[in-house]
């Protein structure tokens, strides 16, 4: 009952423009935990009540675009993820917004995957793979691997079996 007073508040004061910053931290912290307790749907509720307070961020937009991949919604998410892309190229936007896109670009990849666009996803997520080599200079990491079998599954739906067994390796 507390939370839904003060959300209801805070959703009035949002209107006018003064949305309370401890509001918004609760909200954004419900959503992550909703998100790792796999209540996908009342995360992306508190995602998009987030995103009506505070405006999109490309950090939002990554993790509103894996909630929807995550629920099936993958046109959404695909728009998500490339919404976020277009907020970290934007001049002014933070360097701290760009330390991700590698994420974002593996997101993007997989989504455009399981819509049936295997090859626009796999332009994706060999950018993903360059972004994360950069990142980590070269050295084995968890998320280029990760990049690695996911090239390597599209690679193989594409029956491009030779570098699908590369990527693997």
């Amino acid at each position: 009952t507390i939370m839904v007073e003060a959300k209801s508040r805070q959703e009035n004061k949002a209107k006018a423009g003064e949305a309370d910053q401890w509001y918004l931290k609760a909200v954004q912290a419900q959503a992550f935990l909703r998100y790792k307790q796999h209540r996908f749907q009342e995360a992306l509720a508190d995602f998009l009540i987030f995103e009506r307070l505070a405006g999109p961020s490309a950090e939002l937009c990554e993790n509103m675009g894996h909630t929807y991949n995550t629920l099936g919604m993958l046109e959404e998410a695909e728009k998500k993820f490339k919404e976020s892309l277009a907020l970290m190229d934007r001049p002014e936007a933070p360097a701290k917004s760009r330390s991700n896109r590698g994420g974002v670009l593996l997101g993007l990849g997989l989504v455009k995957d399981r819509r049936g666009q295997t090859q626009e996803g796999l332009e994706s997520l060999e950018e993903a793979l360059k972004f994360y080599r950069g990142r980590f200079k070269g050295s084995k990491h968890s998320l280029v691997a990760k990049t690695l079998m996911s090239i390597g599954h599209a690679q193989q739906k594409l029956m491009r079996l030779k570098k699908a067994e590369q990527s693997f390796e």
